[in-house]
């Protein structure tokens, strides 16, 4: 999945609380340094990405395409894009659009599926979110007021109970079931993504 540059592991859902877990920017960032690093470029991005041939180009978005999450069947993708405000469903065999999917009022600029599938959250520049149904692409929920700004990054825990979702101002965790805030924001002070542990 594509998303924010700065992904590092915040947390874990623990019994009855939020931990924290420590950050994994330094290895990123390392590892950012060395793909960027013109000298290295070459036999790291050979090592990342074994082609890089096209199969397939899917258009229909308007705009910038920000962001892509392939489901776990590896059959559909849901791509988001900047300017159009609305995330597409597709099938990745055929590169058809399943399903046009609008309800934001400003750009798309984060989206992430659970991992069994079921659930599609998207965040934009206003820092609103949108929860949809994984199988038919229809909102669950109306535009939820996440954050002040844009939702930069979103995840889910392992177990789909709780979703992150990552700002400028705070990382907020979101009960999957009613859809209301967990515990208090987690301030960061600086502009920051969530990846949560596999």
């Amino acid at each position: 999945m594509m998303n924010h540059p700065y992904l590092g592991r915040l947390w874990k859902r623990g019994r009855n609380s939020v931990e924290k877990l420590n950050t994994q920017y330094t290895h990123h960032c390392s590892l950012v340094k060395e793909i960027h690093n013109p000298s290295t470029t070459s036999s790291k991005m050979s090592q990342l990405v074994p082609s890089t041939t096209p199969i397939r180009t899917f258009e229909a978005h308007e705009d910038t395409v920000w962001a892509a999450a392939v489901f776990p069947d590896r059959r559909r993708m849901v791509a988001t894009c900047s300017e159009d405000k609305t995330l597409r469903l597709w099938d990745l065999e055929t590169g058809a659009v399943l399903k046009k999917m609008e309800g934001h009022s400003s750009e798309v600029w984060a989206l992430v599926v659970s991992r069994d599938g079921q659930i599609i959250a998207s965040g934009d520049r206003g820092g609103e979110l949108i929860v949809w149904h994984g199988d038919t692409g229809e909102s669950i929920t109306q535009p939820i007021k996440a954050h002040s700004e844009r939702i930069a990054s979103l995840d889910f825990s392992p177990d789909g109970t709780l979703l992150a979702t990552a700002g400028n101002d705070s990382v907020n965790f979101w009960c999957t079931k009613m859809w209301q805030m967990q515990g208090k924001p987690f301030k960061c002070g600086a502009r920051l993504g969530v990846q949560l542990p596999l």
